[in-house]
């Protein structure tokens, strides 16, 4: 660039203009001091063009030095400016459009040590960045990366182009990036220590401390419950914990979280070392483990601990629960609950189920959407212990399908049910007043009830089932009867009328009803039929259950049974004995169908479990069926289902038969992976 090219800023020229308006003042001083006296004007004339005349000398002659100075003063602060950029200590760089790298300084090239950087695409090196992370306005875009073994954040900002420097080859340019790598790994090292120390409290439950002490010689029993206390010290010692008990067969529990990832790698094998102690029990010891974690605030991370140990009992024990926030992992769940033949439990929940229906000003009874005989049985039960306590009340039934056809019309025949007894959602919202309470059966999902609207309108809701509870749960109900061991939710039901009054009577029509819910869950008494079961049973028969009643409300029609016959003809056999089949939808009840078909297909030697898929409208229906050799729950809750051990099923929406099976061999092979009834472990938000 020529000096004579070089221009002087605005405020520079402005400051040079002062010495002509000084002399424009002098000569306008002059004209003043003429006109009040010539001669001392003349003389003030003549000064004031020396004076032009010595400013214009100077001005001329010092021009060329002035430029110079300037010059050499602007270039000296560029080379600064470009020294200090590009020996910056952040790793920077300018990226054009498209994240091509345009300029980047020395520790850029020290990071990615390629001679030919420039013009390559920043994405190219650094994989994490993609292009939907380029900001498209000034904010800035920030990120944690990954990069050679280190943590960087990553800040990326947009800014508008002017390209008189040249910078950019690209005239169409019209926007760059400049980008930041910020080293945060020490940053990151320490955010883990102190993850790693964060406390983790919890709760760890005998599940079934008094059916193994009675199953043992008395002189052993405390030394059974010595080996499971020094065995449970042992490994919380190992841990670096520290263990508390506080009953005979609860304690509280505190690690450190680095540890509670050291037991969530082994599977919580301790669940399997105390299942495996014997010292002449008929019954295995199984505990259940509920970890509570919240950073920050103890008190909320021992109510996670209270919540998880609830949902693991309520999973049928013999399993570990963690939850954070809204995550929640599962581990274990082997076995099958043990039956429980104490009655004191029943009990306590009869008495508080009277006391609750005391204070009602009415109640509303509901099982689960598209109910079947154990839904329906429990519900007529429900209405039996309201009806004892002179309780108006009511059974919600939208959709009468084939399975509860028969009892359904038989209910209607009966004077009892006949006017205003079951309802449908839209008349049970009607219902709702201060004090009503809504009673729940044989679901505890707020989303499969009949109608999940009415939860939240109840001043209080209680919920007796059968099934192994979700994450997903009915939310403070005064009253929770889940036990995973029992058969059906009619045997639950059947226990509690037995304590509601001495007197209490049942029809004949309210009595087949709940026979016909356990006949249909126990599979004719040869599925978790136990104890209390067959006791349900005599109860309803001596209120006068008929077996062959009954049996006819499980008689299907010719199409039924052809379609069931076409499921089992046109079964797949999967990975190592998981039967795959679809059942036909152009029949009254297809799922019901489907049910049928996968117990039918057990009955097939090296069948271990079975799938049979369904489709109603845009729903999918999945029932899975197992021996004990695999669990079913775990494999439905894969895909959002639930169940039992044995006995699972599950709703899939927005797909098609065949990605609907392609999903449940992707389900089957992860739980193969991770071993045959091994640990399960899922999330959920």
């Amino acid at each position: 660039m020529k000096h004579q090219n070089v221009r002087l800023s605005a405020r520079l020229k402005k400051y040079l203009l002062w010495p002509l308006i000084s002399q424009f003042l002098l000569l306008v001083f002059t004209w003043i001091v003429y006109l009040l006296d010539e001669e001392v004007g003349l003389v003030f004339l003549v000064f004031s063009l020396l004076h032009a005349f010595i400013f214009l000398l100077i001005g001329l002659r010092m021009r060329k030095t002035i430029q110079q100075e300037i010059m050499h003063l602007s270039f000296s602060t560029s080379a600064l400016q470009q020294e200090h950029l590009y020996y910056f200590n952040v790793p920077h760089a300018v990226l054009d459009m498209d994240g091509g790298i345009q300029w980047f300084d020395e520790k850029f090239g020290e990071l990615i040590p390629d001679q030919n950087l420039k013009g390559k695409n920043i994405m190219k090196y650094l994989v994490d960045i993609k292009p939907e992370n380029f900001p498209e306005d000034h904010l800035p875009f920030k990120e944690e990366i990954r990069f050679n073994d280190r943590f960087y954040e990553v800040v990326m900002q947009r800014h508008p182009l002017d390209n008189s420097n040249g910078l950019f080859e690209n005239p169409d340019q019209t926007y760059y990036y400049s980008l930041y790598l910020y080293d945060i790994n020490e940053m990151v090292e320490l955010k883990k220590l102190s993850a790693a120390q964060e406390c983790v409290f919890g709760y760890i439950y005998i599940d079934n401390y008094d059916e193994v002490v009675q199953s043992i010689e008395q002189v052993r029993q405390p030394l059974l419950m010595a080996i499971v206390d020094r065995n449970l010290q042992r490994f919380v010692t190992e841990l670096k914990g520290i263990l508390k008990k506080f009953e005979k067969d609860k304690y509280i529990l505190i690690l450190r979280r680095e540890q509670l990832e050291v037991l969530m790698e082994k599977k919580f094998s301790i669940l399997d070392e105390i299942r495996e102690t014997n010292i002449g029990n008929e019954l295995p010891v199984t505990i259940s483990i509920g970890m509570g974690i919240h950073t920050g605030d103890f008190s909320v991370g021992l109510e996670n601990a209270k919540t998880a140990i609830e949902l693991a009992l309520g999973r049928g024990g013999d399993q570990a629960v963690i939850k954070e926030g809204d995550k929640t992992l599962f581990f274990g769940g082997k076995t099958k609950g043990v039956e429980n033949t104490s009655r004191v439990k029943a009990r306590m929940k009869a008495y508080a189920l009277k006391e609750i229906f005391a204070e009602a000003d009415n109640i509303v009874i509901m099982g689960h959407h598209n109910p079947d005989m154990d839904s329906l049985g429990a519900a007529v039960g429900m209405y039996v212990c309201a009806r004892e306590m002179k309780k108006e009340a009511h059974i919600i039934v939208n959709n009468v399908s084939t399975s509860i056809k028969g009892l359904y019309n038989r209910l209607l025949e009966s004077e009892i049910y006949r006017d205003h007894v079951l309802v449908n959602n839209s008349k049970a919202k009607s219902l709702i007043r201060e004090n009503t309470v809504v009673v729940v059966v044989d679901v505890n999902r707020p989303s499969y009830t009949e109608c999940p609207d009415i939860l939240p309108l109840a001043s209080k809701v209680v919920v007796f089932d059968h099934h192994r509870t979700s994450v997903e749960q009915v939310e403070n109900p005064v009253l929770r009867y889940v036990e995973p061991y029992a058969s059906s939710t009619c045997e639950m039901v059947s226990e509690i009328l037995r304590y509601i009054s001495e007197k209490l009577k049942l029809n004949a029509v309210e009595a087949d009803a709940m026979l016909a819910g356990i006949t249909v869950d126990t599979k004719n008494f040869t599925v978790k039929a136990g104890v209390k079961t067959f006791e349900a049973a005599a109860f309803l028969k001596r209120n006068g259950a008929d077996i062959t009643r009954v049996r006819e409300l499980f008689r299907n029609d010719m199409e039924s049974y052809k379609a069931r016959a076409i499921a089992v003809k046109d079964t797949m056999i999967y990975r190592e004995g998981m039967a795959i089949s679809t059942c036909p939808s152009n029949i009254p009840n297809p799922v019901l169908v489907a049910a049928q078909a996968a117990d039918e297909l057990l009955n097939i030697a090296s069948i271990r479990a079975s799938f049979v898929l369904t489709q109603v409208e845009d729903t999918i229906y999945v029932s899975a069926r197992s021996f004990d050799t695999v669990n079913v729950q775990v494999i439905a809750e894969k895909m959002s289902g639930g169940g039992h051990l044995n006995m699972a099923g599950a709703q899939l929406t927005g797909m098609n038969m065949d990605s609907a099976i392609a999903l449940v061999k992707q389900k089957i092979d992860e739980y193969l992976q991770e071993g045959e009834n091994n640990d399960e472990s899922n999330s959920t938000r």
